[in-house]
């Protein structure tokens, strides 16, 4: 697509997270509209903070979340050469429709985007006076169909990038990452208080140099109350960007319990190989 059909599309915009449980499903051979925009050109264009799509921009991505643990709600984030796109979609159970891996394609037409914690989000307008930057799409499954097509093909799923704390940076915000070598590192608590060591709420990592990282998981994720492992392991989930506790920081929001490793498991795993081996 030349630079022209770009400034066509965008420059008439103004500023302004498996399969367990019913779910009425897409039919699988709707056709999806012809994709004539990336996701990095979507971010790259983005001006400012928020944007209203005028113009017919579609999409695609493969999903990298899934909300069966609840850590992801109504929402689910798909990606495509390093550039992701947090979808509102507004519903439960979305892994029985997408579950992850699903190549989706979606149509921006109408629809506001904006970023909240270094991702790219897409949504719907908000009502007037609401506190939101963006709404949730649709309240039934029909009208997500609409907005969201799938191919028939099998699911296939993107590996997370891995890295080091000292090699996250802003732009990969919005992506799956894994990042090992990091342990369990809460700040000192109040007098009188005690750490709380489950999931809930943001909590604290480090890597043997000193840099921190944050995961977060909502309190009503089904393992929010599990206990984090004192080992060093490895984080997986949606790298996001944050104040937290004073900093602004990196944080990961994982997916389920097991989006955190530990090395004992991790050599366990390779002895158990070797073993059948």
């Amino acid at each position: 697509m030349s630079a022209s059909r770009h400034i066509c599309l965008l420059a008439p915009l103004l500023l302004m997270g498996c399969y367990d449980s019913s779910f009425s499903e897409q039919a699988p051979h709707t056709p999806p509209p012809a994709v004539n925009y990336t996701l990095s050109q979507l971010k790259n264009e983005l001006v400012g903070e928020e944007m209203f799509i005028r113009g017919d921009v579609v999409v695609r991505g493969r999903v990298t979340t899934c909300d069966r643990s609840e850590n992801f709600y109504h929402t689910l984030f798909i990606q495509d050469e390093g550039a992701s796109l947090e979808v509102m979609a507004g519903l439960n159970h979305l892994h029985n429709s997408y579950p992850e891996g699903t190549t989706l394609t979606l149509r921006l037409q109408g629809l506001k985007l904006c970023k909240s914690r270094g991702t790219l989000q897409v949504g719907r307008p908000p009502l007037a006076g609401s506190g939101y930057r963006v709404d949730y799409l649709a309240s039934a499954p029909a009208a997500l169909d609409k907005i969201l097509f799938r191919p028939p093909s099998p699911p296939e799923k993107i590996a997370p990038v891995s890295l080091s704390v000292a090699e996250l940076h802003e732009g990969l915000c919005g992506t799956l990452v894994r990042v090992s070598g990091v342990h369990f590192s809460p700040l000192p608590p109040a007098e009188g208080e005690q750490t709380d060591r489950t999931w809930v709420g943001n909590k604290r990592f480090e890597d043997a140099e000193g840099r921190c990282i944050y995961t977060f998981v909502r309190r009503y994720a089904r393992f929010a109350r599990q206990e984090i492992p004192d080992s060093e392991c490895s984080l997986t989930g949606i790298l996001q960007y944050d104040n937290i506790e004073g900093e602004t920081c990196f944080s990961i929001k994982p997916r389920d319990e097991y989006d955190c490793q530990t090395q004992t498991l991790r050599s366990a795993a390779v002895s158990a190989s070797s073993a059948v081996m």
